[in-house]
């Protein structure tokens, strides 16, 4: 399984709104499309749908290692960045 979020710049805070700086949240449940609110969908390229950590179909996606992922766009404002936190489950 595997959730991917990316943020950046925000609080320093030790209780932060996690919606402050995110530019990007790919649930992966069913699509690689950014729940966010910039809307930077991603590019299916292969993999497997799979059942999450909860057992729900369809929930996650399964790839091989060598030709499945998915691509996010080009255009993420994350060139110049200071602080960026790429954060994902992975379930084997």
């Amino acid at each position: 399984m595997l959730s991917l979020l990316i943020v950046f710049g925000g609080s320093s805070a030790v209780w932060a709104d996690l919606n402050d700086g995110l530019i990007a949240h790919y649930t992966l449940d069913g699509n690689v499309s950014d729940s966010g609110k910039l809307g930077n969908h991603g590019t299916f390229i292969g993999g497997a749908p799979t059942k999450n950590r909860f057992k729900e179909p369809a929930k996650a996606y399964q790839f091989d290692g060598n030709n499945g992922g998915f691509t996010v766009p080009s255009t993420l404002p994350i060139n110049g960045c200071r602080r960026l936190t790429i954060v994902m489950w992975v379930v084997n």
